[in-house]
């Protein structure tokens, strides 16, 4: 979202769509989403001819730009890993985001930067609790 305002998702097969719309609900990233398509290729289809691979995310990914508004294309599975320069060159320099690439630079900045999650409410540790019940072998100690 920091590289256009409406951004896509291509993926692998249609059956993946409803999955990755409702993580887009649930981490708040679905109102600037254009469209989450599937290219129809399986995982496993990703590697076996490359050249049709490409073909087929580049044919996907100009559908979410021309159809659905998409300013940046995101590529939704980790088998397309490798592939966004290909696929933003025959776009036309729309930027492609690789997902995996993606996470491990922003893990990274994250620990260089010495942060890590708040203890203050969400992630706080478990508050301790008696527990009943249970053989006194069995208790935490």
């Amino acid at each position: 979202m920091m590289l256009g305002h409406a951004y896509g998702v291509v993926t692998t097969l249609d059956r993946a769509v409803p999955q990755i719309r409702d993580r887009l609900l649930i981490a708040g990233l679905a109102q600037r989403c254009a469209a989450v398509r599937g290219t129809g290729l399986g995982v496993l289809e990703l590697e076996e001819d490359p050249e049709r691979t490409v073909e087929a995310i580049v044919r996907t990914a100009r559908e979410v730009v021309e159809r659905d508004g998409a300013e940046v294309i995101c590529l939704g599975c980790g088998g397309m890993a490798g592939l966004q320069d290909q696929v933003s060159a025959a776009l036309g320099g729309v930027p492609v985001v690789d997902g995996v690439a993606a996470a491990v630079r922003f893990a990274e900045s994250v620990v260089g930067l010495g942060l890590s999650t708040s203890k203050v409410r969400t992630f706080a540790p478990p508050r301790p609790k008696a527990i009943g019940g249970w053989p006194v072998s069995a208790r935490p100690s």
